[in-house]
Order: structure tokens, then sequence, then C-alpha cells
């Protein structure tokens, strides 16, 4: 007898952000189209940001609050953060490095992937953030970054790579 049992495709939670910025919609487009046989899921700061991206089919909006805290790594296989200057020195930024070294803490523990895509690093100012994002990109199963300033930065890290911004890789036929 045939199995008749539907494939279950891999499930990658994207961080990035979500509210309707186009060079961040292009990173989620791009990379979303290209991979259809991945279940991806993000979570959204508007639902009107969901009209966006209503054509890929591989794509759920999730509405409920994506704080780091309040997800629940068994429920997917990897995660990505897709975004260009997302590593430029602020209190926020300060504060989201903190956060997202203990979640990915806790996603190696879980065997689990992370990954960054289609960043640059910068500007800062002080040592103390860079050493913190360093020991992120550490952790991380891959690093890309998207300029060579900050791939020159951070190329003693086996994870860390060079690679065209991923917005490049679309077709705007």
């Amino acid at each position: 007898m045939e199995n008749m049992e539907k494939e279950v495709k891999k499930k990658i939670l994207l961080f990035g952000y979500s509210r309707a910025n186009l060079g961040d919609d292009l990173f989620v487009y791009t990379l979303v189209s290209r991979y259809k046989d991945i279940q991806f899921y993000i979570h959204i700061a508007d639902t009107k940001y969901k009209k966006a991206f209503e054509n890929l089919k591989n794509l759920k909006c999730l509405e409920e609050q994506r704080h780091v805290d309040n997800i629940n790594i068994d429920d997917y296989d990897s995660f990505i953060y897709v975004g260009g200057s997302i590593f430029k020195e602020s209190e926020y930024a300060k504060h989201e490095a903190k956060e997202f070294k203990e979640f990915i803490k806790k996603v190696k523990e879980k065997n689990k992937k992370f990954f960054y895509m289609s960043c640059n690093f910068g500007p800062y100012q002080t040592k103390e953030y860079l050493n913190q994002v360093k020991q992120n990109f550490e952790m991380c199963d891959g690093v890309c970054f998207r300029d060579k300033y900050s791939y020159d930065m951070f190329k003693d890290i086996p994870s860390v790579k060079y690679g065209s911004d991923l917005t490049y890789l679309y077709d705007y036929s």
C-alpha cells in the first residue's frame, strides 16, 4: 500500500522588520519564494502587513507577539533572522543582542539551527556591543554578511560568510 501520509515540510521561523518596509519585505519575499518546499512563519507587527505576502503559500503570518521568551523552540526546525541594518548600535540593539544571546543558547540546546542572513554590522560605538554581537555570531550556524566591511570584522568566526544582498537575487522583471 502506498504511503498516504502528507510529506511534512521543514518549519522555519523568520525574524525581521515586519512593518511594511520595502527592503525588508523583499528579504522575506525572496527567501520564501526561493524555498517553496519549506514552511516559513513570521511574527508581524501589524495585520496590514499580511497583505504583502498573501500570495506566498508557504509563509504564515503569526499575529501574536514575537518576543523570543514566548517562542516554543520545539515548534520549529530552524530560525533565521533576515534583515539589512539589524546591528546598528542603540539601546534597543543592545537589549535585543542580550535577548537573542539567550534565545540562541536555547536553540542550540535543542539541537536546532539559527542563522543571520543578508545583514551588515554597525555603526557601533562601544566595545561592549561589538563583543556581545560577536558572541552571538559565534553560537550561530551561519551568518551571511552583505558587505565586505562587516565580513572582515568577523571573518575569524568559521560560520561567517560573505554574500550578495538577498534582494539582489529577486527577479525584478
